[in-house]
Formats: C-alpha cells, structure tokens, sequence
C-alpha cells in the first residue's frame, strides 16, 4: 500500500475586516439581548412555579428549586461567554487573522509525505472569499 486516505485537521482564518468586525459585534450584541430576555423569562416563569407549589405545599418544591438554581447559573454562565466574546470582538484589530473555525478534511497520505505539514493545513478568508491555503 502506498497511500492511505486520513482525515485531518484544516484551520479556519479569518482576516479581519471592517465589515467582518462591524457583523461580529452585531451578532453578539444581539445573542446578549437574546440571553438576557431568555434569562428574564426562565426567572419569571420559574418563579411563578415555585410559589405555585410552596402554596400548594408540593413536596417537589424544592427540587424545583435545585434545578432553578443549576439552570440559572447555566444561563448565567453562557451569557458571561457572550459578554467575554463581545468584548474581545470590540478589540480586534483590523487586519489581523483569528480562528474562526477547525474543520476536518480528508487527505491521502502517501509514503514520504512530511507528517507535520499534513497536520498543519490552514485556510485564510477575507470577506468570504479564500485567500490563502497554506
């Protein structure tokens, strides 16, 4: 066997825009409203439960706060990610290259290949249109 076809990994880039940064910080700006109305709701909802079974006197009430408590921090959690990736987006500096992503892509692997250059594969975009395969 002289070949064998692996999968491997190809790193995303992409080099920062204007426009690229301008569409970055309004995604997030927007995923944080998403997150905040989210968390309003699940609080007002499960609110109105808990004191719907302490009224009644449900044994499951405090479950029902156990799992209010792990879901809230959840929330709170991803929103502090969203709040993180907002700020480092407002900071990107315009022409430098970020990781957006890291796909796998298959490869046939022949005898006296340089492994490591197989493993080092990298695609760089600019406005949606690829620049650069390294």
């Amino acid at each position: 066997m002289d070949s064998i076809n692996i999968t491997r990994k190809i790193v995303i880039k992409q080099v920062v825009t204007e426009e690229f940064k301008k569409v970055a910080v309004s995604d997030l700006q927007n995923a944080l409203k998403q997150a905040e109305i989210e968390m309003e709701d699940f609080e007002k909802k499960y609110r109105k439960m808990i004191t719907e079974f302490t009224v009644k006197n449900l044994p499951q009430v405090d479950e029902l706060r156990a799992q209010f408590e792990a879901e809230k921090e959840r929330k709170g959690m991803l929103k502090n990610q969203l709040s993180e990736q907002f700020k480092a987006a407002m900071k990107l500096e315009i022409g430098n290259e970020i990781v957006q992503a890291v796909i796998d892509g298959p490869y046939e692997l022949k005898i006296g290949d340089d492994f490591n250059k197989v493993n080092r594969q990298e695609v760089v975009i600019k406005n949606g249109i690829v620049q650069e395969i390294r």
